[in-house]
């Protein structure tokens, strides 16, 4: 049994945020820079997608809701591969998973996995919760063993297995979030996608609540659920080997090769904090000596690039405040800002979209600092990002950059400070981000600085910090 306690500390972590893009509405957030979408929808034909996993029964045959739906969509050779890794191994057991062809459906592969039943787990509630999580992390590690990158996730034993949805959701929320703290790396989206809006909208509410004190999310919760009525039946041991049967059961076989499944990982000893993962320093060699500053200049702007919260930076004209089309700085930075600068910047904000409308990506909006040190605070919609248009969602990164820049220029400000713009909830790839703010200095200084001569560039993700460094020095 492989799970871990997390402590109240989580790199990287974003509060969350409702976006959307026409008809769609998704909640996403980043964790340990694996971004978590969750939304409602069908696991049918999602573009984008590597893997899906599948909820099914331990005899692989998929006799009923998703499950059934997803076996009909993919066609006859994923039942056939089903029921030749039953007939040759035997069932599966819970938190056991066994990947199958894709068939007919536009993925690399499909993860079926067996979650727990609550009526298995008389006078077990905890345990029942434990296989839950298991049962995802499992999963997760499937599509980090075999190098996918991005999977999508349905909900898993809150339909007619039982589970309560509440705990359901709680053991969702800290799978996603211990796996992506502690996990192996690879990992870059995951998409929780259920028809059922009831269990999404619960789920982004429970990751809220975890946000802000992670400790909600304890298997003990269970115990707060009514009691599982008793059976005469006892809950069979997963991996467990009886009668005179000495071949070992091969759990994770993927059909047409032969690998070792990767080892679980897991806390040993009297360990409770996780191993988290740190990116291999390489800033610190970058700073000038004694300033903890990386500063380059491109015609008569100068950008120093440094770690810090924006929110406590002194001595600028005015900051740049990365946020949405509708002015609400709900989560992320934007959110630290406008709880920083107070009321009255917030409801400047809401009186400029009442009068004027939402703002379209690439433009901006000025307002006062508020209770922040600087004078103003430029307010910049940049792009989400869309796997189709990688081209448009650059150059509108770049053009908002700019934009922003002359808005500080035709205020006739000195000096501002911006954060990385559209690389956490918004998706844009951390590559991409940094090749367009520096094409955007370039553009900028081309045109005239005017009286801006200082853009500090600041942010608390030191990998978007070395990466635009490392970018400057290698083309310098």
């Amino acid at each position: 049994m492989y799970f871990i306690t997390v402590n109240t500390y989580i790199p990287d972590l974003t509060r969350g945020e409702w976006i959307e893009n026409g008809d769609e509405r998704k909640f996403v957030v980043c964790v340990n820079s694996t971004y978590v979408y969750m939304y409602d929808g069908s696991l049918i034909g999602l573009p984008g997608i590597d893997v899906i996993v599948n909820p099914t029964n331990a005899s692989l045959s998929h006799a009923g809701g998703i499950a059934a739906y997803i076996a009909k969509a993919a066609g006859r050779d994923m039942i056939n591969e089903c029921e030749s890794r039953v007939k040759d191994f035997g069932n599966l057991q819970v938190k056991e998973n066994f990947v199958s062809t894709a068939g007919d459906l536009p993925y690399k592969g499909i993860i079926n996995v067996v979650g727990p039943g609550w009526g298995d787990y008389h006078g077990q509630r905890a345990r029942c919760a434990k296989h839950l999580y298991n049962t995802i992390i499992n999963a997760l590690m499937q599509v980090s063993s075999n190098g996918w990158t991005t999977v999508a996730i349905p909900a898993i034993s809150s339909g007619g297995l039982g589970v309560p949805k509440e705990l359901c959701a709680e053991m969702y929320v800290k799978a996603f979030i211990d796996f992506t703290v502690s996990g192996p790396v690879g990992i870059r989206e995951i998409h929780f996608v259920d028809k059922n809006k009831d269990i999404i909208e619960l789920t982004c509410t429970t990751y809220e609540k975890a946000y802000e004190n992670p400790d909600v999310l304890d298997f003990k919760n269970a115990e707060n659920y009514p009691e599982p009525p008793a059976k005469t039946t006892t809950v069979t041991e997963p991996f467990q080997v009886t009668g005179n049967i000495t071949r070992p059961h091969k759990p994770f076989q993927v059909t047409g090769k032969k690998t070792l499944p990767h080892k679980p990982f897991q806390v040993t000893g009297n360990k409770t904090r996780p191993h988290i993962r740190v990116p291999r320093p390489n800033f610190s060699a970058l700073l000038q000596a004694n300033s903890e500053k990386y500063s380059f200049t491109i015609g008569n702007l100068t950008i120093h690039v440094y770690h810090q919260s924006i929110t406590t930076v002194q001595g600028m004209d005015g900051i740049v405040n990365s946020t949405i089309t509708t002015l609400q700085h709900r989560c992320g930075v934007a959110k630290d800002i406008a709880t920083a600068a107070g009321d009255a910047v917030t409801q400047e904000c809401n009186d400029y979209v009442k009068a004027n409308g939402n703002l379209q990506v690439t433009e901006n909006f000025i307002s006062s600092g508020g209770n922040l040190s600087c004078t103003g605070i430029i307010h910049a919609v940049g792009p989400q990002w869309d796997e189709t248009k990688q081209d448009k969602c650059a150059r509108d990164l770049r053009i908002t950059v700019v934009n922003a820049l002359k808005s500080a220029k035709k205020r006739n400000w000195g000096k501002i400070a911006m954060t990385a713009m559209s690389s956490k909830h918004s998706g844009l790839p951390r590559d991409v981000c940094t090749t367009e703010y520096l094409n955007a200095f370039e553009e900028f200084s081309s045109s005239g600085t005017g009286s801006l001569t200082e853009v500090h560039f600041i942010d608390t993700d030191q990998k978007i910090l070395d990466l635009l460094v490392d970018k400057h020095k290698s083309s310098a």
